[in-house]
């Protein structure tokens, strides 16, 4: 027969075992629910910084854009993150949206300074008077 000692310290033992087993998976679920509520907190304020950057450029160029939702542009900003943390690499999608939008806000940039440099050939042109105190090598 066992002495009743050994079972007495086998079932402590087995308990413990098992306590720390489920407090280890409830710590684990904690932390993931933590980790995802801080991803989205910022995929929310991502998209809006860029919903607030797209209304500027819109104001500032006189062209009218069209936003999809807040919470659609939050939702890709989600999966983004969860995606990069969990590869270490953006969705392609989004890199070469990225990029077609970096392309185009460049492009628009150059057009704006075409379009003061024009502005302002036009009005050294029209009005040449207005030249007269500018140092030459700034015209």
């Amino acid at each position: 027969m066992i002495p009743t000692w050994v079972v007495v310290l086998t079932s402590a033992v087995v308990g413990a075992v098992v306590s720390n087993v489920i407090v280890f998976i409830g710590q684990e679920r904690e932390r993931q629910a933590r980790r995802r509520e801080l991803l989205l907190t910022k995929a929310i304020e991502l998209a809006v910084i860029r919903r607030d950057l797209f209304i500027k450029g819109a104001e500032a160029t006189g062209k009218t854009v069209h936003l999809r939702p807040e919470i659609s542009m939050a939702a890709e900003y989600f999966n983004a993150l969860q995606k990069l943390i969990r590869d270490n690499v953006l969705p392609e999608k989004m890199v070469e949206e990225e990029a077609q939008s970096l392309a185009e806000a460049l492009a628009a940039e150059k057009a704006i300074k075409q379009r003061q440099i024009s502005d302002a050939a036009s009005l050294k042109a029209t009005h040449p008077g207005l030249w007269a105190d500018v140092p030459e090598e700034d015209r």
